[in-house]
């Protein structure tokens, strides 16, 4: 009986411990519910609240300009990076640098403009039937479509060409380069078209007794030319072929010797030098790359200059440099060298560019008026 006494006391000790709390609690609670509504009633609503339209984030036009402004600088930073790195020649100025003077810059030719060009010339030679005799005929734009710009280019890199007369007489002049694919062959066959064009009797040779090209583009049999006078096969007169261009004529490799460089370090090459000097005004050799084998540099010394054609974007300045070193080892004459493949854009600016293809538009001899109009008030501006 007292242990239950005992807890009986404890449970109504605790039990009026929990009532007052609970009556303290619900005091305070009473207390809050009152000072919260004296303070309500100094707040006024101005405006309901109103769900967004636009979502806070992400921020779009934010993201979208320091996007922008990134790969801007992103696309900049790469771009003087590669401009750094790359060493090929790109302009006159890279060439002269190297020391070369600069007779001419040639525009890139692009096939399928020149395609376009040959369909609306007038009065064209030879077969253009078939795409593959297109594409030849556009390495002849001097004179397929002899208004473009690169055939002016040409004219004018002959004009210089003929100023370098200082000393002797320009009549027997070799082309080169310093590597394969940069242009030799297509420039060494407009510049002698464009002699042709002057009057003069021009002998175009394929000196190149390795990878012949010549008498693909100007379509003549290549199986008896320079190796077979060489032997002492056949004379100059029966080796030369006349082309379809007026006062142009074509002496092709002929057989493919084995020691080409011996051929033609032959005192048989002086005696034929000579003898065509005879029959031509003009004599142009289309020879192989310089670095690549001594055939250039057996042959230069024998003749009265040298050209060579460099490759903008595509030839090493230290190629360049080289070519040139080997040149001026041999004791050759180097008259200067032609700028091959440059940009349109960057050479004559836009005038003379829509000058030539739309002032001269469609080559019947007839000059627009608005067009001639139009570019002599942007000339005056």
């Amino acid at each position: 009986l007292p242990e239950k006494s005992l807890r009986l006391a404890r449970l109504e000790r605790a039990a009026t411990v929990d009532e007052k709390i609970y009556l303290m609690m619900q005091e305070k609670y009473e207390e809050t519910r009152i000072t919260e509504v004296g303070q309500l009633g100094q707040v006024r609503i101005i405006d309901t609240a109103q769900a967004p339209k636009e979502p806070v984030k992400p921020r779009k036009k934010l993201y979208l300009v320091l996007g922008a402004l990134i790969g801007f600088g992103l696309g900049l930073g790469l771009t003087f990076l590669f401009e750094y790195i790359d060493n090929s020649v790109r302009s006159i100025e890279d060439v002269e640098h190297i020391g070369l003077t600069v007779l001419g810059s040639i525009p890139v030719i692009k096939e399928d403009e020149a395609l376009k060009r040959l369909k609306v010339l007038p009065g064209m030679n030879g077969n253009l039937d078939t795409l593959e005799s297109k594409k030849m005929a556009a390495r002849l734009i001097t004179h397929f479509a002899p208004k473009s710009p690169i055939s002016e280019a040409y004219r004018t890199f002959r004009t210089n060409l003929q100023y370098t007369k200082l000393d002797r007489e320009l009549k027997a002049i070799l082309v080169t380069s310093p590597g394969p694919g940069e242009g030799k062959s297509t420039s060494v066959s407009n510049l002698a078209i464009t002699m042709a064009q002057m009057g003069s009797k021009v002998l175009l040779i394929d000196s190149d007794l390795r990878r012949p090209v010549l008498h693909t583009i100007f379509k003549v049999d290549r199986r008896i030319g320079l190796s077979n006078i060489l032997v002492g096969k056949v004379s100059v007169s029966e080796a030369v072929q006349k082309t379809e261009i007026d006062n142009l004529y074509v002496l092709p490799c002929g057989t493919l010797p084995p020691n080409p460089s011996e051929l033609l370090a032959s005192s048989a090459m002086t005696r034929a030098l000579e003898e065509m000097k005879d029959l031509f005004d003009i004599i142009l050799f289309d020879s192989p790359p310089i670095i690549a084998v001594t055939d250039a540099a057996v042959l230069c010394p024998r003749l009265d200059g040298v050209i060579l054609v460099l490759k903008s974007g595509q030839t090493d300045r230290d190629a360049a440099f080289r070519a040139y070193t080997l040149l001026k080892n041999v004791n050759a004459r180097l008259l200067g060298s032609l700028l091959n493949g440059v940009q349109i854009e960057s050479m004559y600016g836009s005038y003379y560019y829509y000058y030539h293809y739309y002032y001269y538009g469609k080559g019947d001899g007839k000059k627009s008026k608005t067009r001639r109009s139009r570019h002599s008030s942007t000339n005056a501006a």
